[in-house]
């Protein structure tokens, strides 16, 4: 390769917006460190309500430009798909000649992907974070997601998944795909290690959107009451970025308003400082491709309490309890045992284990896949 950054076109299913400042932010980040080895271009069409015409602007992001183009919002779904058709040939024009497709997560945008593919004839790489691919899920999906992701399986040239775990599903499409792994980083001089406070209450933390598909909050707080019958001396602390009136009602409906504590948003910066105050970190999860809140937790030096998808699947047991999907009595169960024997997790050897999401080192997996394609 030559000493001048390749250019790369990069799309993605999920991406910040004002409406949902922190959807796919931690793929805005994964954009952010790939800009600093390549020359980035990221392209994505939104619908504004008024709007008559179609609108392409371009802003410079940290390491990365982004071209937006704006198209009217219309109700009929054929005349969607032919403004958002309309609108990503328009942003295109305005970017420099791109020497590969980078894309995350098929659905809903794959058609948009494989328009790209096939217009630009270049390289495709796709990294997938999308927990569609769970088999409950797979089983609804309509005649077009299935022949699109099937048609994206046999066009992309690297296909890399987030997790084993996620890997092990996205297999069910088509067993003789060849899927590599590659994970999320994590800024591991933020998320550093800190020795933990001993006190005579155990402070819990859970940070995510509640999302109840996946998330199981109601497990989470029930767990948390049957806790409550045994000890009053707990802490659970819950930082969403998405509304918890319905979840404030439920744990005041319980009884343990006193041990949950419902925090506001918090930026990248700010979340540390909860995992440092935290005794455990618990995911509930039915599903998770991935999970960045774990490798925050293990860098912290913070052990986890959580049901085995994402990257906890298969994890050395040092780093936690594991407990059953879907069974509140072994939350419950494991959360007794955690105040109990806490002592025995050695903090420092859990963020040891957590360098593994260093910047530097996924930066330089996802070098390698793309490189082999520009070489």
């Amino acid at each position: 390769m030559s000493n001048s950054k390749k250019n790369i076109v990069c799309l993605s299913s999920w991406y910040p917006s004002e409406k949902q400042p922190f959807l796919g932010n931690f793929i805005q980040r994964q954009i952010e460190l790939l800009g600093t080895k390549y020359s980035i271009q990221f392209i994505q069409t939104q619908a504004v309500a008024d709007q008559k015409t179609i609108e392409v602007s371009q802003q410079i992001c940290k390491n990365y430009t982004e071209t937006t183009a704006t198209y009217p919002a219309v109700r009929s779904k054929l005349f969607k798909k032919y403004y958002q058709t309309k609108a990503l040939k328009k942003a295109l024009q305005t970017i420099d000649q791109p020497d590969l497709l980078l894309t995350y997560i098929f659905l809903p945008k794959i058609w948009q992907f494989l328009m790209l593919k096939k217009q630009l004839n270049i390289p495709w790489v796709h990294i997938e974070q999308g927990s569609y691919f769970r088999k409950e899920i797979q089983s609804k999906w309509n005649f077009l997601q299935r022949f699109w992701i099937k048609k994206a399986y046999q066009q992309v040239d690297t296909l890399l998944a987030a997790s084993e775990f996620l890997a092990r599903d996205m297999k069910i499409v088509d067993p003789t795909r060849t899927i590599k792994r590659v994970k999320n980083h994590i800024d591991t001089k933020l998320f550093s290690y800190k020795a933990k406070e001993i006190r005579s209450t155990t402070h819990f933390l859970h940070v995510s959107t509640l999302d109840k598909q996946t998330k199981n909050p109601k497990g989470m707080f029930d767990a948390m009451q049957l806790l409550s019958e045994t000890t009053s001396e707990f802490l659970f602390t819950i930082v969403s970025d998405e509304p918890t009136h319905e979840w404030e009602s439920y744990v005041a409906k319980l009884g343990i308003k006193e041990n949950v504590r419902f925090v506001a948003p918090q930026t990248w910066e700010q979340l540390p400082a909860f995992y440092h105050e935290a005794d455990a970190f618990v995911l509930n999860s039915i599903y998770e491709t991935f999970s960045i809140v774990l490798a925050e937790a293990w860098a912290t030096g913070t052990p986890t309490i959580s049901t085995p998808v994402g990257i906890s699947y298969n994890a050395p047991s040092y780093l936690g309890l594991n407990v059953e999907p879907n069974k509140t009595r072994s939350l419950a169960a494991a959360l007794i045992e955690f105040i109990t024997t806490k002592n025995q997790f050695d903090a420092s050897k859990i963020s040891a284990y957590a360098q593994r999401f260093d910047s530097k080192i996924v930066l330089a997996e996802l070098t390698t896949e793309i490189d082999q394609l520009l070489s």
